[in-house]
């Protein structure tokens, strides 16, 4: 299930966007309506399969991560920290790939 919609232990509502294999590859934000949270997935699947909107960062740990952002810079996700450089683009272009679908799987409660 690609994206997976949830409430975080603030009350807040964050998405991530899954592999097949259930694997998170982003993070969102917390957003503090789920209509906000809808709206960032919405434009994961705007901006996620062009390169332009990747930045690509070092942590302060010496591993590698990556941003997704926005046509306007905001951040729209965060990668986990992986070890490698090649890691962290493999995790790229896996977003890439996957951000498109339509597939929610909305774990809030909510309705």
């Amino acid at each position: 299930m690609p994206y997976v919609l949830k409430k975080d232990k603030l009350g807040g509502f964050i998405f991530h966007l899954t592999t097949g294999i259930e694997q998170v590859v982003l993070t969102s934000e917390s957003y503090t309506q789920k209509a906000s949270a809808e709206a960032g997935i919405a434009s994961v699947r705007r901006h996620g399969p062009n390169t332009k909107h990747y930045e690509l960062k070092t942590s302060s740990k010496g591993g590698f991560f990556f941003v997704l952002l926005s046509s306007d810079g905001a951040i729209l996700g965060n990668s986990a920290i992986y070890s490698t450089m090649s890691a962290a683009l493999h995790g790229v272009a896996t977003v890439q790939s996957i951000s498109a679908t339509m597939l929610v799987k909305d774990e809030t409660g909510d309705l």
